[in-house]
């Protein structure tokens, strides 16, 4: 059975095995990934670490004016940092992986709402095309009428005539 993974899957995994990004770049291009994409999820992560590191200077900034020598950080702290950050990143690759998906439906939506469009524009095409049959046949309809009535005469001209004379009409 294959398991399908996608890019940012990949690098999550990698990442909470502790694998430096340099290594997890070259990784994904041996394993045949496109460059742009690579650089592209690789810089991603790499400014999430700086985002991280200066989110955690900033607290241990803090935390060294409000501590005293006895309140250092235990190895328990650096743990839950370290799965705060996973978390991090987890959840941001997850809302990446969740935009994607977005754009996704919204390019679908637009294609969708442009066959639409030229759905109805086919249609009333149709349409147009069914009234002027429908205006051509009565017109031929008319025509036939028209033809049968002269014929009428031209057969009844004689007669006709022969009346009008009678009654005094010229």
């Amino acid at each position: 059975m294959t398991v399908k993974r996608t890019l940012n899957e990949i690098v999550e995994v990698m990442i909470n095995n502790n694998i430096p990004l340099s290594s997890i770049k070259n990784v994904l291009l041996d394993l045949g990934f496109p460059s742009d994409k690579v650089e592209k999820v690789i810089e991603a992560y790499k400014f999430m670490e700086r985002q991280i590191e200066s989110e955690g200077q900033e607290v241990n900034g803090n935390e060294g004016i409000n501590s005293s020598p006895n309140n250092s950080p235990s190895r328990e702290n650096d743990g839950l940092g370290s799965d705060l950050r996973a978390s991090l990143i987890t959840l941001e690759s997850e809302l990446k992986r969740q935009k994607e998906v977005i754009d996704k439906i919204e390019q679908e939506l637009m294609k969708s709402i442009i066959e639409i469009g030229e759905l109805k524009k086919r249609l009333h095409a149709l349409e147009e095309t069914r009234a002027s049959r429908n205006i051509e046949q009565e017109v031929k309809a008319l025509k036939a009428r028209l033809d049968a009535l002269i014929d009428i005469i031209i057969d009844n001209a004689p007669a006709l005539i022969e009346e009008f004379k009678r009654r005094g009409l010229r």
